[in-house]
This record gives structure tokens, sequence and C-alpha cells, in this order.
């Protein structure tokens, strides 16, 4: 038996070694230039690597156009955001989009030093076979004449080498900081891991770390189509976009999910993939990895499967279809479908199971009932409540507010009505108005304490949600009475918000114009980082002066509402005199 040490050399040994398609194929990875010395008439590419003098007398009208073609300067440093000087040229050659350099003007050319990470896909000895490499090129070296040698291929470092075949992945890997003779470590899979929520615990075969992976650089994938050619080539990865860090993990999957992997890629369920090899998720209420027949691989038809994958997120849809179908509820892939537009996340899931076992009644019943008020709400021009989402909303709000009113639950009239809109206004505003009675007669201590609280909740919302542009503030209200201000500024039902966004159940925002503070514009009401709804005058069922066209007020405060979610999502952070940072946008490479 050989040693770990033996194996990785062995597998390090029988690897395939670069062709010279892949290494020109590499070399195209990189950003092209074009170098020349106009007074010589000398060119050199780096994209088809050519060197060649041009004659004096040439009649190419793409050389000539090339060698007069003005330099183009680099950035000073990596902090240096300057405008810089767009200016394109072709190859003669080639054809390849170049930068143009004239060598007196581009000193060492250190900074023109550029990295890559590449895996080499082989169909080698019996295997689907990887290589795994650091890259390079540097423009700064020259000859033994003193002239800059421009036109070689990328110096490339061998950091992993890795071996598939059915039911085992094995790797040979050596960090980025040893040189090319140092031994590699060795592993060998031959089972899954388990499941823990990263995808660690299930590969133990992984992409090899590089002195770049903290700078967001992946790997770019060579020789895709090689694996079309081995026992992964009904697996579909040209299909499964995912990060590139996690390819050789996908590839470690296909060892031994080959015929689930390839049924889920039909269905069009790549998302199952993805949550597997990226995170571990094995997502095993929908799909049976380990079960030994295609028929049984799912808990689900392949049929029912195609109609959740013809809307979004089939992952939840299946997963609320599957969980009920057989209960009292009697989900279907309709139904489910039409709940998981009008929820977000698992608690809002629940809540709508809670209501259909509370109501008693079927989930094709509650639909077909919200659907049909949905369109009507559609038809009478009120947008912020015509989507399944909104609906639920409405029905929810309505709901809350005839229990607390103290209407008989019991009644089929009260529960489902004919006319929801009329009934949750005229509810709402009871109950708005009850409210207003219970804080007119409560000024005891409890009352003083829960306000002291509110206070030091303020400033935490006030932290967190305070944002202002040039032109809009959004803020957080400073005690209930100025919420139920809010709604009957407005004519919504805000009003009966004012208790939970007290106690912290809930949190309801103001949206003003800077000049007109004081000025009702429009509401919001968030969970977390997430708006859960956003409405202005009569719920934009009627016009007025900030919106005659009755346009939703997500959609017409889009401009505001948008760059304040993202600066949200990313921390609401704030510079020295406290005004919001908006966050810079990155970019990220895909492998497929």
């Amino acid at each position: 038996m050989m040693d770990e040490k033996e194996r990785a050399s062995k597998l390090e040994r029988l690897a395939p070694k670069p062709t010279a398609q892949e290494m020109e194929a590499v070399n195209g990875l990189f950003r092209h230039f074009l170098f020349k010395r106009c007074g010589k008439g000398e060119i050199w590419t780096t994209c088809c690597r050519r060197h060649t003098f041009v004659k004096p007398d040439t009649d190419n009208a793409d050389e000539l156009r090339a060698l007069h073609a003005p330099h183009t300067p680099e950035p000073r440093n990596g902090w240096d955001h300057s405008p810089t000087v767009k200016r394109r040229c072709r190859c003669p050659y080639c054809g390849a989009e170049v930068t143009v350099k004239e060598l007196r003007y581009s000193g060492g050319r250190a900074n023109l030093w550029s990295f890559r990470r590449a895996v080499i896909l082989r169909q080698w000895r019996g295997a689907l076979w990887a290589t795994a490499w650091d890259c390079e090129k540097n423009y700064s070296r020259v000859g033994m004449n003193g002239e800059p040698v421009l036109t070689e291929l990328p110096e490339m470092k061998l950091l992993g080498v890795y071996r598939f075949a059915p039911g085992v992945a094995e790797q040979a890997t050596r960090p980025w900081w040893c040189s090319g003779g140092t031994p590699m470590s060795y592993h060998r899979q031959i089972t899954p891991g388990k499941s823990n929520g990263r995808k660690g615990g299930l590969w133990k075969v992984h992409s090899p770390y590089t002195y770049c992976a903290e700078l967001g650089s992946s790997y770019d994938v060579i020789g895709l189509l090689e694996a079309d050619k081995g026992f992964m080539r009904w697996c579909g990865l040209r299909k499964i976009h995912l990060p590139s860090d996690d390819f050789i993990e996908l590839l470690t999957a296909c060892c031994f999910y080959p015929r689930q992997i390839e049924m889920l890629v039909k269905l069009g369920l790549e998302d199952a993939v993805k949550d597997l090899v990226g995170r571990g998720v094995r997502n095993a209420d929908i799909i049976k990895w380990d079960a030994d027949k295609p028929r049984n691989f799912m808990k689900c038809t392949p049929k029912e499967a195609m109609a959740a994958c013809s809307v979004g997120e089939p992952m939840r849809v299946l997963r609320l279809y599957i969980r009920h179908r057989d209960t009292p509820l009697k989900m279907t892939i309709e139904t489910a479908a039409w709940l998981a537009e009008a929820t977000i996340g698992r608690g809002e899931e629940n809540y709508a199971v809670r209501l259909l076992k509370r109501l008693d009644i079927t989930a094709e019943k509650l639909t077909a009932y919200l659907e049909k008020n949905r369109v009507a709400l559609q038809e009478g021009g009120r947008p912020g409540s015509s989507t399944r989402r909104g609906v639920l909303e409405l029905y929810k709000d309505y709901l809350d507010a005839a229990e607390h009113c103290g209407m008989d639950m019991e009644n089929p009239l009260i529960l489902m009505p004919r006319d929801l809109v009329e009934k949750h206004d005229r509810v709402t505003a009871a109950w708005s108005a009850i409210q207003r009675q219970y804080r007119k007669a409560e000024d005891t201590a409890a009352q003083k304490a829960a306000a002291e609280a509110y206070r030091k909740r303020l400033r935490a919302l006030s932290e967190k949600y305070l944002f202002w542009t040039d032109d809009f503030l959004i803020r957080a209200p400073v005690n209930a009475d100025e919420i139920v201000d809010e709604g009957k500024a407005l004519k919504h039902c805000v009003g009966g918000y004012a208790a939970r966004h007290m106690t912290g159940a809930t949190t309801i925002l103001f949206l003003r114009r800077r000049d007109r503070p004081h000025t009702p514009l429009a509401t919001i009401e968030m969970n977390g980082n997430t708006v859960v709804q956003v409405h202005g005058y009569r719920n934009e069922l009627e016009g007025c002066a900030d919106n005659p066209d009755r346009e939703s007020a997500r959609k017409l405060y889009a401009g505001v509402l948008d760059p304040w979610l993202k600066w949200l999502k990313a921390g609401s952070k704030r510079d020295e005199d406290g005004r919001p940072k908006l966050p810079k946008k990155r970019a990220r490479r895909n492998a497929a």
C-alpha cells in the first residue's frame, strides 16, 4: 500500500500536461497588449504572440493603424479613480482587442503584471482529470540582448491535480506559497460526507487556495467540453451556473450523484444542485439523494416538478406542496405556487398555513377567494394591493382588525366577506378609532415606561433606518400619535399598526420630502431589511398631487427606496458626520 505522499506524487506524475492549444487558451484569459516602437516600426502582440517589423513600403492598413495608434496610459495605482483615456484598437493579425503601449512611454512595465487562476479539464486515462494552475504574465523581463520579452506564454505553477471517476474523487494539492518541487498533500473521497450546512462537510475534495483568492479572483475553466466525453456527459454541467470556486465540488458531486444531477438539470431544478455543491444543503425534504432508482429520486413526480419550475422559486413551491399535500389542506402545485409568490420567507409561509388551519378550509378555496379579490383590486385601479402578496397582506390586516374589534369570527361572512376592500377599510378604521380611545384612556405608569422604552428603541431605529438624499427623507415616527396622524392624512390603515410598531412587532417608517418634512408622502412597513409594503394616499386607490396617475409607491419612489435598501443591506454605514455612506458595486465572475 502506498502512503499519501507517494499517491500524491503518482497523481501529479500521471496528470496530463497542458497542450499547446490549452496554453494558448490560458494566454487568452489575460488582457491583450500591443507593444510598439513607432520609430523602428516594431510591433509585439500578446494575443497571437507575434513580433514583427513593419516594412516602410507596406500596404497593410491595419499594421499602419496599429503602429501609429496613440499610447494608452495606466492608472497611477489601485486607488487612482481619475477618468482614464479609453482608446480601443484591434490586433492587425488576429483581430483581438488590444491596449496599445509605446515602449518609450511604458517604463519598466512592472505595473502591467497580471495574474489569473485556471482549471484545465482533460478526459485522460479513463477518467476526468482537472489541473489547477496559478498563471501570471510579467512584461518587465528582458532577454540576453537587453531586449524586452513580451510575447511569451504565461508562467504557470501547478497547485492541484484532480482525478474524477465513478464513485471516487482524488486530489493532490500544495499551498500557493510553496515552490513547484514541494510535495503535494493527498486526499481521496469515496462517499459524500455528512451534511452540516457547509459545503466542507460534504466535500473534502475542493479547490486549492491561492494568494489572490481574497481578492475575489475566481478560476477560469478551460476544456469544459471534456466533461461530455465520460461518465459526466449527461450531468449538464454547462447549464449549472455557479461561482467557479465551487466547480471542483460540482465535479466531486457528479462522481457520487450523476443520475440525480442529470435528472434535476433536465427538470430545471439547478438550484438544488447549487445548494448541494455550494452550501452543503441536501434539500432532503424534496430529494432522496441515496435512492437506488431514478423514479425514487424525488418525493414528487417529474410532472409536478416541471410544473413547479414554470413559476418562480420552484424549490419553495415543491417544499410547500410536499409538506402539505397529504394534509386536510389538500395543497396542490398551483396553490403552493400561489402562496409561495404571496409570501416571503419561512415565517410568512407558516402564517399562511396557520391561516388555512384557522379557517378550516383547503388551500384551493383560500387562493381562489384571494385571487378573485386581487382581480377586483386590479380592475379598481389599486396597484399596491393588486399583487398576490398585496391581497394576502390586505386580508391579514382585515382579520387582525376584525378580531380586535370583537367581531364574530365564526361567521363565514365575517371570515371571508364578499367585498374585501370595503370591509377592510371599515374594520381597520374602527380598530384605529378603538386604539385612539385606548391611548386617551390609558395614562398610566406602564404607558410611561413603554414610552421610555420606545425612546431607546427610537435611537436604534434612527441609527439603522434614518436616511436622506437631496430631495427625500426616511425616518421613524417619534410616537404612536404620529402614526395615527399619518394614517388620517393619507387615508389608509397605518393607524392600526401603531401598537405593533411601539412594541417592536413591526417597523413603520415615514417617507417625506425634505422641503416639506411635516407633510406625509408615503408610509413604509419593514421587516428587518425587507420591505413589507409601501403605500401613499388612499393606498393609490385615488390620485393626489404627488401621485396623480395612482402609480405604485414602490415604483414611484424607487429612486430613493432602492439606494436606501442597498445601504441597509450593506450595514447602514455612516461617515464621521453621520451621513449615509452608499456601498460600492462589485462584480463576480462565473465559471460556466
